[in-house]
């Protein structure tokens, strides 16, 4: 972290995985949690930014041939889940310090599918956070080709 402040960086993303923080029961690995909080110490003494990014979810993997994120309502709401656990233990870190990226590089079959997800997802983060800064995108790797597709949910959760 002191490397990329000097090197003149002034934020970092720090991808995490679902498995790496929950347990399959999507219970909080105490341990994994307490090395994102020093992480997120360590970006905050070195003056950087951070954006804590879900990347890998057990129910969807950007590369796999079945992602049962976008087929089971319960993986649905294991990832909600996930988002709301992520805002009740990162909700003390300052606004501009911490923000989130809902997902790394969704990638559904039907866009509709992302787009009502990722509305959810925003609005159960907003729901405690009502200010924390969201970086989300498109569908398909968020490519800028599937732009037309995408229904950017507006800061109360809804789509427009």
């Amino acid at each position: 972290m002191a490397l990329a402040a000097k090197l003149g960086f002034d934020q970092l993303r720090i991808p995490v995985d679902e498995e790496q923080l929950f347990d399959e029961a999507g219970r909080p690995i105490d341990k994994a949690f307490r090395l994102l909080d020093a992480a997120l110490d360590w970006c905050a003494e070195q003056k950087l930014r951070a954006i804590v990014d879900l990347h890998i979810l057990r129910s969807h993997h950007f590369n796999a041939r079945e992602k049962p994120l976008w087929t089971e309502p319960a993986a649905q709401e294991g990832f909600l889940s996930l988002w709301r656990q992520l805002s009740l233990r990162l909700a003390r870190r300052p606004l501009d310090q911490v923000a989130y990226e809902i997902m790394n590089e969704p990638v559904a079959d039907d866009p509709g599918d992302w787009n009502r997800l990722l509305a959810r997802a925003v609005k159960a983060v907003r729901k405690r956070e009502p200010r924390r800064v969201v970086v989300i995108g498109s569908n398909r790797w968020l490519s800028a080709e599937t732009f037309d597709s995408w229904s950017c949910p507006l800061a109360t959760g809804t789509s427009s």
